[in-house]
């Protein structure tokens, strides 16, 4: 079974744990990015071997248990594949053995994070979405990236990306809209990733439109309302 099905299995939430391990020389603190009910992701600049086993140690938030488990390091981004891919370099670690106890405390810290993304989502949703194909600018950590949209709404744009910004941060985006031959400045900022097949639109970012410059905001809706008419 491929590294991404295996993924697809349980919905992964974005967390950032402080996670304690021992490679093999020196014991090791480093961060997460993602947990699932299955396994975590690693951000290490010298990830281990694929195969790797490796014993993990971590609190999670709000919580004084110290969970150890035992995983397996199943998918790995070295620093150069990273700079290729645009991804961080880390490991994809699957959770192997572990206590009842332990996996309880997970399972209920994961189902809290999801819950919370889902409200997010579904907030954004009270505006009326648009499919709508927009070629989008925007700063990444290392480039200037253009990417197009999914949809749009009055208040926020989900652009379909595998280099989604992290969630919460500010991103100055241009959009350049259909029959406009200017493109408009706009401020979102990033309310909830997508990884690859989840809910059937990852990967992307979905950004709530908070700041425009000049008549931005009046050339989205005016555009918003041309799609309207579209649709019927």
């Amino acid at each position: 079974m491929q590294y991404s099905e295996k993924r697809r299995k349980h919905p992964r939430a974005d967390a950032t744990i402080e996670v304690r391990y021992k490679s093999i020389k020196d014991f090791l603190i480093e961060y997460s990015r993602n947990i699932s009910k299955g396994g975590i992701f690693l951000a290490a600049p010298e990830p281990l071997p694929e195969g790797s086993k490796v014993r993990l140690l971590f609190y999670l938030p709000e919580s004084s248990k110290e969970i150890e488990i035992l995983g397996k390091v199943i998918h790995t981004i070295t620093s150069e594949g990273g700079r290729q891919r645009r991804r961080e370099p880390g490991m994809g670690i699957e959770f192997i053995d572990f206590s009842p106890s332990s996996m309880k405390e997970i399972s209920k810290y994961i189902d809290g994070l999801l819950a919370e993304r889902d409200i997010v989502i579904e907030t954004r949703r009270e505006e009326p979405r648009f499919d709508a194909r927009i070629k989008v600018g925007f700063k990444s950590d290392r480039a200037f990236l253009w990417e197009y949209s999914e949809d749009i709404s009055k208040g926020g744009i989900f652009i379909k990306t595998a280099n989604p910004m992290p969630l919460n941060s500010r991103v100055q985006l241009r959009l350049s809209l259909p029959g406009r031959s200017e493109e408009i400045s706009v401020v979102g900022e990033v309310i909830y990733v997508l990884k690859e097949g989840e809910t059937g639109r990852g990967p992307g970012m979905g950004l709530q439109l908070i700041d425009f410059e000049k008549e931005g905001k009046k050339e989205i809706e005016e555009y918003i309302e041309e799609l309207k008419k579209k649709r019927g």
